[in-house]
């Protein structure tokens, strides 16, 4: 047995990028004196309150509450219930100005997307449409505004099966500037997705300072360098 005693720390995303996140945030707290209790968070793709959640272990080990962002109305009920001290969302965000957009909510709920060729092809079609569902929308722009309209939140996750991709190139990276982002790629779906979301990000200075095998973390590049004194 080791002398050191090994933790079980705690993790609620699906691959463990909640617990890289938190170290990040952390960071923060100590180079600029942040009280991240203060500070809010952003998920768009909210699906279940505690499992592949990106935020939910920021609400508990760090005190941080936000919005989440959901457009299955089946999924609505369960995050209010469970995350009560946040501001739960239903409308799925998107890139342009849209009143209602067709879900398509598949077999496997955290699979659903407004994509219907995400759904009906992810592993050769072995999941499917269980049924597609007209839900509010929002531009992601206009979501900013109505909740942070005067700052931003400090993280953004942002988990849409496939659409990521339209929602980075549309944000107001210019007015909007979390600390950190959490993107996922969908890169079997598009592929180059990747490359494009490390582009774009680059392109406004941010840079990737974490991969895994589902998700991209990305830091302001000037924060980046606070952090690093």
């Amino acid at each position: 047995m080791p002398d050191i005693a090994v933790y079980n720390t705690p993790s609620y995303g699906q691959c463990g990028e909640d617990l890289i996140v938190a170290a990040l945030l952390r960071s923060f707290a100590i180079t600029e004196q942040l009280d991240v209790r203060a500070q809010t968070y952003l998920e768009i793709g909210g699906n279940h309150p505690l499992a592949c959640s990106a935020t939910y272990l920021l609400h508990t080990q760090l005190g941080m509450t936000g919005v989440l962002v959901e457009a299955n109305p089946d999924l609505i009920e369960a995050l209010e219930r469970f995350r009560p001290d946040d501001r739960v969302v239903h409308a799925a965000v998107v890139a342009t100005d849209q009143a209602t957009v067709p879900l398509y909510v598949a077999n496997q709920d955290e699979l659903s997307s407004l994509s219907s060729s995400f759904v009906t092809e992810w592993q050769g079609g072995s999941v499917g449409v269980k049924q597609v569902v007209q839900v509010p929308a929002r531009h992601i722009n206009a979501l900013l505004q109505d909740y942070w309209p005067t700052s931003a939140p400090l993280y953004v996750s942002i988990d849409v099966e496939g659409c990521d991709l339209d929602l980075v190139l549309a944000m107001d990276l210019k007015r909007y500037r979390p600390a950190v982002f959490q993107i996922e790629p969908s890169e079997h779906h598009k592929q180059g997705s990747t490359r494009s979301i490390v582009a774009c990000m680059k392109a406004h200075q941010y840079a990737l300072v974490a991969q895994t095998d589902v998700n991209l973390i990305f830091m302001d590049y000037n924060r980046l360098g606070k952090s690093l004194l």
